[in-house]
């Protein structure tokens, strides 16, 4: 078991929040939707890249 302050989890997940708050921004300001499937080959496309 792990234990942590919230200090230290507020720390960890900051940035986590803040993109997942600029995802919702960005979705309510747009129609574009992309499937399950095409967001997958676009993570594996960028992991690729980077191997």
């Amino acid at each position: 078991m792990v234990l942590m302050s919230n200090d230290q989890h507020e720390f960890m997940t900051q940035d986590i929040e803040i993109r997942l708050d600029e995802a919702d921004h960005l979705t309510a300001s747009t129609d574009t939707r992309y499937s399950l499937d095409e967001v997958v080959e676009r993570i594996k496309e960028g992991i690729n890249q980077h191997a």
